[in-house]
Parts: C-alpha cells; structure tokens; sequence
C-alpha cells in the first residue's frame, strides 16, 4: 500500500508541476491585454495570443488540462489539442487589477491567478499560482 500511495504522490505532482510551469511561461508571454478574451471570473478558459504572434487556449476537457492554438474569437480545443495533465479538474481563471481587485474587462487586467487541481487514487493536489504577463 506504501508503495501504491508514493506512487500516487508523485504521478500527481509531475503532472501537476509541469502543467504549472508550461501555464506560468505561456501566460508571462501574453501580447497585450488587447489580445486576452476572458467570460467571466473565475473563467473556465483562457484565450490569448502571445508575444510571437500564436494563438493558445487553455482549459479543461474530459479530467485533462489541455493546451491548444485557438485564440481569441474561435472555440477552444479545435486547432492541435496537447494534454497538460491528466486527473485534473477545477480548473479557474481568475483576472486582478494592479489594486489587487477584480477585474472584469480583459483591458484593467494586472495578473492572472490560475487554480486546478490534479489527483490520482487516494491522492489529491490543488495548484495555484500568480502570473503577471510581461507586457501588462
């Protein structure tokens, strides 16, 4: 069972991590905030193109964070899906101003705080951090 639950442990914090570090790297590289398209906060998705021009939309399908090249105004998940992490659920976006309140149009947008969560059997991790893009 000890080997069982270490192996759970570090299945979900691999996948955790990397899907943490892809998602910090990507959003630090937002264009503007001209280029966000968000619904709501705490959005379920994220659309955005980045600073070399290509379109990236993060969210949650079927217990897998996924990563794909459809940007603003297209549907998520059309244009080369990529797994993230599998196990994952609760995926949320949620959008700051600089005050530390709530934004609610893409333009007052300072940083961005990403919430998941990754389990795997007995074992389940929230993930959460705080990204502000480099051209905010």
């Amino acid at each position: 069972e000890s080997y069982q639950l270490t192996r759970e442990v570090t299945n979900v914090d691999w996948h955790g991590r990397v899907a943490l570090e892809r998602l910090t790297r990507e959003l630090r590289e937002i264009r503007s905030t001209a280029d966000l398209e968000f619904t709501a906060t705490p959005a379920t998705q994220l659309k955005f193109t980045d600073g070399g021009g290509n379109a990236v939309c993060f969210y949650l399908a079927g217990g897998r964070l996924m990563r794909s090249a459809d940007g603003p105004g297209g549907a998520c998940g059309t244009t080369s899906p990529q797994p993230l992490a599998d196990n994952a659920s609760s995926l949320a976006f949620d959008f700051y101003q600089s005050d530390g309140s709530s934004a609610t149009l893409a333009a007052n947008v300072y940083y961005i705080v990403v919430t998941f969560n990754v389990a795997a059997g007995q074992v389940s991790e929230p993930y959460r951090v705080s990204v502000q893009p480099r051209r905010f």
